[in-house]
Formats: structure tokens, sequence, C-alpha cells
């Protein structure tokens, strides 16, 4: 599964949303999708850092407890990749 979150940030960022329960709400959003679909590995879109991407695994309960997050771009958002199973290797 691949999905274009659209700045996940915390709210503690710049570009983040206004607050806390903003922030909840968004999770709760996506992970309802994602817990819905359960796929094996997902490809997220512009997540942007310190963390975000652990917030959606704890609010997941279709469990994907592993991740790789890319180099972040000029504008501070990367890539991230999450599975169910261990990544072997990534590349850049």
């Amino acid at each position: 599964m691949t999905w274009n979150v659209q700045n996940l940030f915390l709210p503690s960022h710049e570009d983040g949303p206004d607050d806390q329960t903003s922030f909840e709400q968004k999770l709760a959003s996506l992970a309802a999708v994602i817990d819905q679909e359960q796929p094996h590995v997902l490809a997220l879109q512009e997540v942007g850092p310190d963390g975000p991407i652990g917030h959606l695994q704890s609010a997941l309960t279709h469990q994907m407890p592993h991740s790789i997050e890319g180099q972040p771009d000029g504008r501070g958002i990367r890539v991230a990749f999450l599975s169910t199973e261990p990544f072997q290797s990534s590349h850049e």
C-alpha cells in the first residue's frame, strides 16, 4: 500500500497541526484505513521529522512494528516505510 499522508508532522513542528487533538484525529483517521486494509508493507509520503511514524505505529491495531525513514528533502519531509516483517536492507 502507498499513501501520501500530506504533512504528517507533530504539533510542535511549524508545519504541523495546531494542537495535539488535531494530530490525534489525523492519526486515528490514517490508522482506521490502514487497519482496514491490513497491508504487509506501507509506503508513506510527506512524513515530517521527530517521530510521527512512531505515533502512527502506536495508533494501529494492525501491527506494523518495522519502519525505515528516508532522508529529508529540501522542505524537511521524507518517505517512510512500515512493514509487518523486518527489513533486510535499505537503499537511498
